[in-house]
This record gives C-alpha cells, structure tokens and sequence, in this order.
C-alpha cells in the first residue's frame, strides 16, 4: 500500500518516465546514440593520453 504523498508525486509530469523524448539530432538520448564515439583508450608512460579519440 502507497502513501497518498507518494501517489501524488508519482502523478507528476517530472516523475513520470518519458517526459522528454529521445531526440537523437540535439544529443537527448541515455543511451547507445548513434553519435557516440567508439571506445577506446591509449596510455603512454602510464598516462592516459586519448580516450575515445579525444586527447586533452
């Protein structure tokens, strides 16, 4: 059994899942986006040096 409290917020547009769709174009998705850099990482001297085929 839930709380009215917890009923209430639950109903809430924030809290509901969904709230904003996946829009792949502006970079709003959780997850596995076709714009994702592929994997990877290079150490140097024991120093990360690139990752993901970004240096810094």
């Amino acid at each position: 059994m839930r709380s009215k409290r917890f009923e209430a917020l639950a109903k809430r547009p924030v809290n509901q899942d969904g709230f904003v769709k996946e829009w792949i174009e502006e970079g709003f998705i959780a997850m596995e986006s076709p714009n994702d850099p592929k994997p990877s990482i290079k150490i140097v001297n024991g120093a990360v040096t690139e990752l993901d085929g970004k240096t810094g």
